[in-house]
């Protein structure tokens, strides 16, 4: 009778374990597509260039890490690819350079959560809107910096029974401040600091509850070397904190508490053709799905 008992327990207790871990991953916002720039995209493009540009990103992911709890690694998982059109034009303010732009991303996703399948999604996500400024631009002191903002517009597709969705149903800002400088000949020290705002998401799943996030904040460090006229080695380190989510004021466990290794390369097939390939690892993370792989392709067309 005991063990009986027992038994019905340790059922009801995966059952409760099983429809928690549903729930929240359900209630969560989608991660995936979040604003993440390139290295050296503190150096300007020559004025009158518009630079079209495909950037795809394809990322996985074998566990979530719901905020200061045990990893849930059963039968959990996600994947994400994300194609995103990018449209920059450059010109001068001040006699300054600055650059003006749009990017579109498209977004694939899919996971599970203890042996069960998330509704996936597929579709426009929310579009950004760019603007940059060159306060400092001496190409012969190998000095770049750089401030810009990025606004995303909420249109982007978007369904609140869905467990993931390619849009956010919220306005976001992030304000990114770059410094790029050579060391030596042909080795770049470049430092990136940015901090995004969101506004609220108030039909964030089925049952209509608000979400709200605070502050997300981002540091990161690249060192790249010239090893050719047309080759190019980089290395980096991104950090990422903040942004507690909350429903109707209750914390769901997910926040942005990331530290990733990267690495890059840039080959310039023409005076007019660049190709950028990206590796990125987590090395540690609370409060979402750590990134077991991230591997980016960035294909730049200058008109």
């Amino acid at each position: 009778m005991e063990t009986t008992c027992e038994q019905h327990t340790l059922r009801n207790s995966r059952r409760n374990i099983r429809y928690m871990a549903f729930l929240v991953a359900a209630m969560a916002p989608d991660m995936a597509h979040a604003l993440d720039l390139a290295w050296r995209d503190a150096t300007p493009f020559p004025e009158k260039t518009t630079v079209l540009a495909l950037k795809s990103t394809y990322a996985t992911s074998d566990q979530l890490r719901l905020d200061n709890r045990a990893a849930i690694t059963q039968g959990t998982s996600l994947y994400t690819n994300i194609e995103t059109l990018e449209i920059n034009r450059y010109e001068t303010l001040f006699g300054q350079p600055c650059q003006y732009g749009i990017w579109v991303p498209r977004i694939q996703t899919g996971g599970k959560v203890l042996g069960r399948d998330l509704s996936g999604a597929s579709g426009m996500a929310d579009p950004y809107l760019e603007i940059a400024f060159w306060p400092v631009h001496r190409p012969d002191w190998g000095t770049e910096v750089v401030v810009a903002n990025f606004v995303s517009l909420p249109v982007g597709a978007y369904q609140p029974q869905r467990t993931h969705n390619p849009g956010g149903n919220r306005w976001t800002d992030d304000v990114v401040v770059s410094l790029l400088q050579e060391i030596a000949p042909g080795l770049k020290l470049e430092l990136v600091a940015d901090a995004t705002m969101y506004g609220a998401n108030r039909d964030a799943n089925a049952a209509h509850q608000t979400l709200t996030q605070t502050p997300t904040y981002r540091s990161q460090i690249w060192l790249s070397q010239n090893l050719t006229d047309i080759f190019i080695l980089a290395t980096g380190y991104n950090e990422l904190w903040g942004g507690k989510n909350k429903l109707n004021g209750t914390n769901n466990g997910f926040k942005s508490d990331e530290k990733q290794i990267r690495l890059g390369a840039q080959y310039n097939i023409s005076n007019d053709i660049i190709l950028q390939l990206s590796a990125y690892h987590d090395i540690d993370r609370d409060g979402g799905y750590p990134w077991r792989q991230v591997y980016q392709m960035l294909t730049i067309l200058k008109l």
